[in-house]
């Protein structure tokens, strides 16, 4: 019942029967359902902007999702915690939680919600007035959008209108930032690609270098970063599921995933430190 009346938006009566669904599943010892209940009860009270209380269940929701290693639920819990974290005024712990989310449907290969990720990144830096990160995650957004859009089909139509009526204002957004900084070429690529989707030119089939926007090179070196981290948790995320799986790993896989920890660790730090370096970078 939960659910039907949240897909009514009668989240008041939503989030009662969600509270009783989750006595029942605690009783029951359903973790997975149990972390799912609370991600329902943490979307239905950030609707009725109860900030703190969803920040609560998510959080708990997100608990259970990494004991259960369940990336997909992990992620979408780490992106909703970020936009909880963005109503409460702390950008900087949103963005700690839209970067995670962001890994997360890299080693997913979720286009779509990364897409969705990169904007929300792209404001919560302009909210910190961090300009140059503002732009560089907007031109991963509008970059992997149009990747995406190659390899939608018709039915999809639906899907570009609202997507072009959410983000319009952010490709022109981040055209302004460029021309204000005299980048009048990435300026021109931004605003051919929401001209192209405004008309729906794009057509499936590859995608040449020439219709994306194009990347400075500490921006590139930055992706570098993030493809280097998602290489490093894809890795871990095999040997452990092999573990679970087993209930032990070899004497030698236990010292590979030992060193692959120990590589995320530094890969972390190599893409902080990227992301640093383009909040001081002038163009």
């Amino acid at each position: 019942m939960g659910n039907v009346y949240y897909q009514l938006s009668d989240y008041e009566k939503a989030t009662i029967h969600f509270e009783k669904a989750l006595v029942i599943s605690r009783e029951v010892k359903d973790r997975s359902e149990e972390g799912k209940i609370l991600f329902n009860l943490g979307i239905s009270n950030y609707n009725l902007s109860i900030y703190e209380k969803a920040k609560d269940y998510l959080e708990q929701a997100l608990h259970i999702s990494r004991e259960l290693e369940d990336l997909s639920e992990e992620g979408k819990t780490l992106y909703a915690l970020g936009s909880v974290c963005d109503q409460l005024s702390d950008h900087v712990t949103a963005m700690a939680h839209y970067e995670q989310a962001m890994i997360i449907y890299r080693m997913l290969g979720d286009r779509m919600n990364e897409v969705k990720v990169y904007w929300d990144l792209s404001i919560a830096s302009q909210l910190l007035n961090d300009s140059q990160v503002e732009i560089f995650y907007g031109k991963l957004a509008v970059n992997v959008y149009r990747e995406t859009r190659g390899n939608l089909n018709e039915s999809d139509n639906r899907s570009r209108k609202k997507f072009l009526a959410d983000n319009s204002v952010r490709y022109r957004r981040v055209a302004d930032i460029l021309i204000s900084e005299e980048r009048s070429t990435e300026a021109q690529a931004v605003l051919n690609l929401l001209k192209e989707l405004e008309s729906d030119q794009s057509s499936a089939g590859s995608i040449k270098l020439t219709d994306l926007v194009p990347y400075s090179k500490g921006e590139a070196e930055t992706i570098a970063t993030i493809d280097n981290l998602v290489e490093w948790k894809r890795k871990k995320d095999e040997l452990e599921k092999i573990k679970k799986t087993t209930g032990s790993l070899r004497a030698t896989d236990q010292k590979k995933l030992d060193g692959i920890v120990a590589a995320i660790a530094s890969a972390s730090r190599a893409f902080r430190n990227s992301i640093e370096r383009l909040k001081k970078s002038n163009f």
